[in-house]
């Protein structure tokens, strides 16, 4: 056998005979450490280099394995058993291409390592290790694409392959997407005109073209074009093999000058190993329940998606994910960091990106993991295998790309979505690469936020009738109609807004619909209205009286039942009236709007948006919190992905600016804007009512510049305290001694979300209840407007009897109050005991008879007393 040459960190075998011998470098006078292996176990020796640090050592033949090492480098040759007689030099596969910049690793036989060489166009190569089977060389130069003679010379016989320097690869284009072929092109240079093939081989459920999972190409100007479609959404794996027309000649024998070996030559110490590492790159992911963190539509919105990277890559999603409400991981279409708006345009992929030098490629998963505070970690999803990566072996001096994507179009998981167990709390999601054994890699990225508990609130559908019916229909035949539709009413919006607000399935809690409350003569001018001279027209100013007079009863029985809004549902006519025949809903106050009895449950869902979290939410809080007027306007807003129909869960349906958000529009189908959304579960998170003080009044502008107001009966009852604002009017509320306990500054809202003015007004104020509250006064600058007193003792109420009769709730009380002030009752029924309905509203009455109009038999009626500043109230079941 030939000698073999030793480099490179480079394990190269051996056949071992008696002629066999390996030559190594060091140092100029260094001293080599050997180890020789064999069946009798290991011999130790030490082996001097000369001045140029060449050594020669002759393998025994029951040698099995050689070490060598000096400080800082270390080889190590395994041997095997020498054959009879030693094959002839020749190629075992004949070269045909090499990757620019690669290692050029040729299949021989019987090459003479010791003797043998190579060259590329004549010009000499690196041998970085040989043996009588295989050279590995480095290609002096960098040569370029093309067509290149390489020969390799082993002793006096010499081999020459023509041999292509090429560049190649695969592009994928389309969409990612389930059935729809998508365009797939090799394309490889270097090659010129020589005929060549091409193999494409997909690892998954996939198909190319011919229906087959593999298909032969030819190369045609240096292309191959074909189609592939997914059969599923797991991940696939694309490889590609190169078959070129050979063009070699061979046995042409040459003259080569045989190396005459000296006792001391110079040749460099083996390098240490390199190591097999991989690299993370880039990533990104997103939890949503329905609306984007990334929302396309709103560059200046307060809610983003934020990229935080530290050591490893992390997002953080500004918008709250709610308890028990169905999310889904998606990919991102942009995020924020720095300040500075990043484009990403992978919606439909979860993905992380790397390279790697590691020579063994591995089959890979993609692992999702939730931890929320005071949880342990909980699985959400693992992938099948989404690519394969090297991820073992040696270390190679050349790195590569890698890439793995899970397919998020319909979200992850695929099947049904998960929920966030712990409220209020922060989470955590942990995406990870995971190996063929289900071991982590180390490759992962996080997105974190906080949950939140939101609570719809408690909405009333009132049936409302203001006027005597012009048609031949009797009262109690528009009042059956009015009950039907606002049956019907309810159940959409119980069913319906929960999947656009921000609320957990059958999170919008509503009481069952009562008996029509009949305001025919009892919402009409005062004569508190009569005794001013407005300067607008008669037809206009009864309408706004009505909706002043309208909003002060319904927004303080709001109150008083514990209601968190009342829906006032008219007919059509009635509605007419109200507010004209161009308007399907109005807000009133922040505790009650309005709508027409045909109306559906968009216009609920859009009336109420105006409530929260206080009136008036409108254009000018869009302009300042989102950068974009949408109220009543058409366009593209509203995007996201629905997961619950009718709050049941529902495969995921892409929503690419349509169906418009409720704001936009109030029919009866609609999605949500994450302007509005984030705007709606700041105000859906509340605490517990805290007492309240609720105080009411009445504003009026008669003559321009001008402003009159009269005090209405305030309540001590449970409520949310209003919100703080600046202005030219203050609400303040004294002691015995005049000192100041509490001031609430404000400005009336003169105009509605149509921009439509109004020059009278119902005004409610929520003090936070304070015993020592003596006198309230209403004030404009210093102007005092109005003040009312407290009274010093405190009502009571007792109900004598409460029976049926027939379709008649008779009841009769009694009560008393301080002197000198009038006692008013405000009279509400029940079916449940829970949820009641007002009948009479603060009338100087100790009895009366109610009608049972739609067989909603009340169970419990409750009687509240005022003496217009502090109220009792008595709760009895109807014998």
């Amino acid at each position: 056998m030939l000698p073999l040459v030793l480099a490179a960190a480079l394990v190269v075998p051996v056949k071992a005979s008696a002629a066999t011998t390996i030559i190594a470098s060091a140092a100029p006078n260094a001293t080599l450490s050997l180890t020789v292996t064999s069946a009798t176990g290991p011999r130790r020796l030490e082996l001097a280099a000369g001045p140029s640090g060449r050594v020669r050592y002759a393998i025994p033949r029951d040698a099995t394995g050689l070490d060598l090492s000096e400080p800082g480098a270390s080889a190590h040759v395994s041997v095997e058993p020498a054959l009879a007689k030693p094959a002839p030099f020749a190629f075992v596969t004949p070269p045909t291409a090499f990757a620019q910049g690669d290692l050029a690793t040729i299949d021989v036989r019987g090459f003479d390592p010791l003797h043998g060489g190579a060259r590329v166009d004549g010009i000499a190569a690196t041998i970085l290790a040989a043996s009588d089977r295989s050279v590995v060389a480095q290609i002096a130069g960098a040569p370029g694409l093309g067509p290149h003679a390489l020969t390799l010379s082993s002793g006096r016989i010499a081999f020459t392959a023509r041999v292509f320097v090429i560049h190649a690869g695969v592009t994928v284009g389309g969409p990612a997407q389930v059935g729809v072929p998508r365009p797939v092109t090799f394309t490889v240079d270097g090659l010129g005109d020589t005929p060549a093939k091409v193999e494409l081989a997909l690892t998954g459920d996939a198909t190319f073209a011919n229906g087959e999972p593999t298909i032969d190409l030819p190369v045609d100007d240096g292309k191959a074009d074909t189609t592939m479609k997914a059969k599923t959404g797991y991940g696939i794996d694309l490889k590609w093999h190169l078959d070129i027309a050979p063009r070699y000649r061979l046995g042409l024998a040459y003259d080569v000058p045989e190396a005459t070996p000296t006792p001391n030559v110079s040749v460099n110490p083996t390098p240490t190993p390199l190591p097999c590492t991989l690299a993370l790159a880039d990533g990104a992911f997103e939890a949503m329940q329905g609306i984007y963190q990334d929302d396309p539509a709103f560059q200046e919105k307060p809610d983003q998606l934020r990229r935080e990277d530290g050591s490893i890559i992390s997002y953080y999603g500004e918008l709250d994910m709610v308890k028990g409400r169905p999310a889904k991981l998606v990919g991102v279409d942009r995020y924020v960091k720095d300040g500075v708006l990043t484009p990403v345009n992978e919606r439909n992929h979860i993905f992380l990106a790397g390279t790697t030098n590691c020579s063994e490629p591995v089959a890979v998963k993609m692992r999702f993991t939730l931890y929320e505070q005071g949880a342990g970690p909980r699985i959400l999803y693992t992938s099948p295998v989404v690519a394969y990566i090297g991820l073992r072996g040696y270390g190679k001096p050349r790195r590569v790309p890698w890439r793995a994507v899970v397919l998020a179009y319909t979200g992850v998981p695929e099947a049904a979505p998960f929920t966030f167990a712990v409220g209020a709390n922060h989470y955590a999601i942990k995406a990870e690469l995971i190996d063929d054994h289900d071991r982590g890699t180390g490759m992962l990225m996080w997105v974190n936020g906080y949950t939140a508990v939101t609570t719809g609130p408690l909405l009333r559908i009132l049936p409302v009738v203001l006027t005597t019916p012009a048609s031949p229909d009797t009262y109690e035949t528009v009042a059956e109609k009015l009950l039907k539709q606002s049956d019907r009413i309810r159940a959409e919006s119980y069913e319906n807004i929960p999947d656009i607000y921000p609320l957990k399935p059958n999170g919008l809690p509503m009481p069952i619909v009562g008996e029509p409350i009949d305001l025919r003569g009892s919402v009409i001018d005062s004569k508190w209205f009569d005794s001013l001279r407005f300067d607008v027209f008669i037809k206009e100013r009864y309408k706004e009286n009505l909706a002043a007079a309208l909003a002060d009863r319904l927004s303080a029985t709001t109150v008083m039942d514990g209601v968190g809004r009342t829906v006032a549902v008219m007919s059509d006519a009635d509605f007419d009236t109200f507010a004209g025949d161009r308007v399907n809903g109005y807000t009133i106050s922040t505790k009650l709007v309005s709508i027409r009895w045909s109306r559906p449950w968009g216009t609920v869902a859009h009336e109420i948006g105006h409530t929260l979290p206080e009136f008036l939410w409108s254009v000018d809080q869009m302009q300042a919190q989102c950068g974009k007027d949408y109220h009543n306007q058409s366009g593209d807003v509203a995007y996201g992905m629905q997961l619950t129909r009718k709050n049941v869960t529902i495969p995921p349906e892409r929503r690419v600016g349509y169906p418009e958000d409720p704001m936009q529009s109030a029919g009866d189908k609609a999605w949500i804007s994450q302007c509005t959304y984030a705007n709606l579960l700041g105000a859906l998170q509340n605490g517990v009512d805290p007492p309240i003080l609720l105080t009411r009044f009445y504003l009026a502008r008669p003559v321009k510049g001008a402003v009159v107001a009269s005090f209405q009966p305030a309540y001590e009852t449970q409520g949310v305290a209003s919100a703080k604002h600046n202005g030219t009017f203050s609400l303040v509320a004294r002691d015995a001694g005049g000192n100041v306990l509490d001031q609430e500054r404000f400005e009336p809202q003169w105009y509605d979300d149509n921009g439509k003015e109004y020059h009278e007004l119902a005004m409610q104020i929520r003090l936070r209840y304070d015993a020592r509250i003596a006198r309230l006064d209403l004030l404009h600058g210093a102007s005092t407007l109005a003040s009312m007193t407290m009274s010093s003792t405190a009502p009571s109420v007792a109900v004598d009897a409460a029976s049926i009769v027939r379709r008649t709730v008779r009841v009769r009380w009694h009560g008393a109050v301080e002197a000198g002030r009038t006692a008013r009752y405000t009279v509400f029924t029940s079916m449940d005991g829970r949820w009641y309905d007002e009948r009479i509203f603060e009338r100087p009455v100790t009895s009366a008879y109610l009608t049972i109009v739609a067989k909603r038999v009340p169970k419990f009626v409750r009687v509240v007393v005022t003496d217009g500043s502090r109220n009792a109230q008595a709760t009895v079941p109807i014998r």
